[in-house]
């Protein structure tokens, strides 16, 4: 059974934070990532924002809550996230 559908985005700063370049994100602007999960009904049951614009999304994924209640089994195990990958070209 799929309990949500999970995507990453980048939210638009205006500058970058301290002047860190890490905040620039591979399409050339400042940015903050975002990581929601969403149900059937489309509304949101997991979000997770912060890290800087350039980290890749399996890193803000092994990094959110989700992923440490995935594997500490706190989550049913017949039920699944699910997501799709994007490679860069």
């Amino acid at each position: 059974m799929i309990a949500g559908i999970i995507d990453g985005s980048h939210i638009t700063l205006t500058h970058i934070l301290n002047g860190d370049q890490d905040y620039v994100n591979r399409k050339g602007y400042p940015s903050l990532q975002l990581q929601v999960i969403v149900d059937h009904m489309l509304l949101i049951t997991d979000s997770y924002v912060g890290w800087p614009g350039c980290t890749h999304d399996a890193r803000v994924f092994k990094n959110s809550n989700i992923y440490e209640e995935l594997e500490n089994g706190i989550l049913n195990p017949n039920f699944f996230i699910i997501g799709k990958i994007f490679f860069d070209e």
